[in-house]
């Protein structure tokens, strides 16, 4: 396994670190706070590192089903980022999100998992 693929599945870890920190902590505060906007904004980062890495060092095309599904888990998560950025902006740090919203970062985090979990799949089949 080339050394730039292993770069990036060490971020998609570490993006699943802290995006599941953000569920936790979203969970508990239902808001915007500073926290869950930290944790997001370092699971994006490091699932954009990893993506990037990890097409850098493919093989193969970059319209896999496990390609597919995660750069759809990726941007999943970026409208959630977008939107708490929005929900802050607009209604504080204190305001409680509103129950749909709460659900769609829900839908968005298992479409993540799905992704990741393909991808370990791929990983494990492959080698």
């Amino acid at each position: 396994m080339a050394d730039i693929i292993k770069i990036g599945i060490l971020f998609v870890h570490i993006a699943l670190i802290f995006y599941t920190l953000f569920i936790i902590y979203e969970s508990k505060e239902k808001r915007a706070s500073t926290r869950v906007l930290v944790f997001i904004t370092i699971a994006i980062i490091s699932d954009i590192i990893a993506t990037s890495f990890m097409m850098i060092g493919a093989t193969q095309t970059y319209f896999t089903l496990h390609g597919i599904v995660g750069y759809t888990g990726l941007l999943l998560m970026i409208i959630v980022f977008v939107l708490l950025i929005r929900f802050r902006l607009k209604y504080g740090s204190e305001t409680s999100i509103t129950k749909s919203f709460y659900n769609y970062i829900r839908i968005a985090y298992v479409g993540w998992i799905i992704a990741f979990i393909t991808g370990a799949a791929v990983s494990i089949f492959r080698h």
